[in-house]
């Protein structure tokens, strides 16, 4: 429906992302795009995709299609094999994205200043408004993809550089200043935490960090909480059932990060309360990170909206 709508008006250019995996996802209605994308690859939805990264990579690699140029995040060995296997069946022009092509040169907790420099683009000292290193990989990828869409439409952005545009994203939930001093962050799976955890580490914080954590059962949870507690940042941990049939309870995720935390952890029956917790517990110069799931992103800005109402 939404293929056809935008058919119907004429847009140019569309994208479309999938839902989960590709192989059997609903964008396959598009038949012959002009260019593919994957981004990074890891160990998530796995009751639905796969217990192995080359099986996720082979389901992810369900929306290649022939002769189509396709833009990758190189995720490692066996992931990479699988999808390059799969692009030269397709006949599908590859144009890679190595963490190597990537060089952070400045992180502040507002922005990341990065360079890319590879075969398919070059830039210096592009800044993006998020103070996580992932997003400049991000960013590089939608580079990439613009000059692999400019190879086949010499019109496309002609007079501007799209490094403006990158400037210019604003992406919710990810690594997000909702508050002064309170970051708000999407990660939900094991890699995201691991970004999450790196991101956390750069960001200059003059006091103390504390974490608001919630999750979903079907996670990977007991190693996202290992890796979060034994990273030794927190000053204080609150945890909280998110409002959803898939929650873990807070009593239940506490009861793990007590295992592996050698700070207070304190549980709280609802994200409202988890918040007005932690803000109690924050001063001034403390940095308050909130993670662990995309629902408990959303729960909290809406609390956060009616409070500002």
């Amino acid at each position: 429906m939404a293929a056809a709508a935008f058919a119907g008006h004429g847009v140019e250019y569309a994208i479309f992302e999938t839902g989960l995996g590709g192989r059997l996802d609903a964008t396959n209605v598009l038949k012959k795009p002009v260019v593919t994308v994957i981004t990074s690859l890891s160990l998530d939805h796995t009751e639905i995709l796969g217990n192995t990264i080359g099986k996720i990579a082979a389901e992810k690699g369900g929306i290649i299609k022939e002769g189509v140029p396709l833009v990758y995040y190189y995720s490692g060995e066996e992931a990479g094999q699988v999808i390059w296997g799969m692009a030269q069946e397709k006949h599908a022009p590859l144009a890679i994205l190595y963490p190597q092509d990537v060089k952070l040169n400045e992180i502040s907790s507002k922005q990341v200043d990065f360079s890319l420099n590879n075969r398919y683009y070059k830039c210096d000292n592009v800044k993006v408004n998020f103070p996580a290193p992932y997003q400049a990989m991000n960013c590089s990828l939608a580079l990439m993809t613009w000059r692999v869409l400019k190879e086949q439409d010499a019109s496309l952005g002609a007079e501007e550089a799209p490094e403006r545009y990158v400037c210019e994203t604003h992406w919710e939930g990810r690594m997000e200043e909702i508050r002064k001093n309170v970051f708000l962050d999407g990660a939900h799976n094991l890699s995201g935490i691991r970004e999450f955890i790196k991101s956390v580490q750069v960001i200059p914080c003059k006091k103390r960090r504390i974490l608001l954590f919630g999750v979903v059962c079907e996670k990977d949870y007991r190693h996202m909480i290992q890796l979060l507690a034994e990273s030794d940042m927190w000053h204080t941990i609150f945890v909280t059932h998110i409002n959803n049939h898939r929650a873990l309870s807070q009593e239940k995720t506490a009861e793990i990060f007590r295992q592996y935390a050698k700070v207070p952890v304190i549980a709280a029956e609802n994200v409202g309360q988890a918040y007005r917790l932690a803000m109690e517990e924050k001063e001034e110069e403390d940095i308050l990170f909130c993670a662990g799931s995309l629902y408990l992103t959303g729960e909290l800005r809406g609390y956060l909206e009616v409070l500002d109402d």
